[in-house]
């Protein structure tokens, strides 16, 4: 399968006017990026999910026209076709993960993209090995995650079933198992610190490394990242 990168996906892309939707939107992060790099592009966005109330105040001083709502991801909800809906570290956490996957794609319009990021398999059953406990997984939707992350394979066969393509497949956050230990020994305001000056760069490779690499890479990678849109 001939994949494009994600810089080739965003290169085809030249319109402006683009409509974004947030799914999971958590901090919104997406928005404040958007605005400050290439707000030009952008028309709309609306982040969605289950309290947004205090969002409106942090972001109300960013020029791209949003909303955000108050939205159970398990309820029914239709708000309309997007240009790029996106959905970042949450499918993970929904039992009914195809559910969500077919809502997320039918809110892709014509033309648009789909791009969710969640924790790679390979990764998790990885380290699993060296942390024990690291693949646990809730068997309740309390908020933790109810799977131990997704294969490209995964992803494959959910696009099968709602009519969609993968555009790309792509590894984000490098982590070694050394690297992996010291992250997860932070504990409070001090280990944080103290791990930054150790680290100080490391912050900046977690949240926006692209690996770059074939999939037999993907045990190194946190999370695998895909683009699709809909089949011709």
């Amino acid at each position: 399968m001939q994949l494009l990168s994600p810089t080739q996906i965003l290169r085809l892309r030249k319109q402006k006017g683009l409509r974004i939707l947030d799914v999971g939107c958590g901090s919104a992060i997406p928005l404040l990026y958007l605005d400050r790099f290439c707000k030009q592009k952008v028309s709309s966005y609306i982040g969605i999910d289950l309290h947004t109330e205090r969002l409106k105040e942090r972001y109300k001083s960013v020029e791209i026209s949003h909303q955000f709502c108050d939205i159970n991801l398990d309820n029914d909800w239709n708000l309309g076709t997007f240009d790029i809906v996106c959905c970042f570290e949450v499918i993970e956490h929904i039992m009914n993960d195809s559910r969500l996957f077919r809502r997320l794609c039918s809110h892709v319009d014509d033309g648009g993209c789909l791009l969710i990021t969640t924790p790679s398999k390979a990764f998790v059953m990885k380290m699993a090995r060296h942390f024990p406990g690291f693949d646990r997984v809730s068997e309740v939707q309390d908020g933790g995650h109810v799977r131990a992350g997704y294969s490209l394979e995964d992803f494959q066969r959910l696009a099968e079933q709602n009519q969609m393509k993968i555009l790309s497949c792509d590894w984000v956050s490098l982590f070694a198992v050394d690297e992996l230990r010291a992250y997860m020994a932070r504990r409070g305001t001090a280990g944080t610190v103290l791990y930054n000056l150790r680290n100080p760069h490391r912050e900046a490779k977690v949240k926006f490394c692209l690996g770059g690499e074939s999939a037999q890479c993907q045990e190194n990678y946190y999370s695998i990242a895909v683009c699709l849109k809909r089949e011709a």
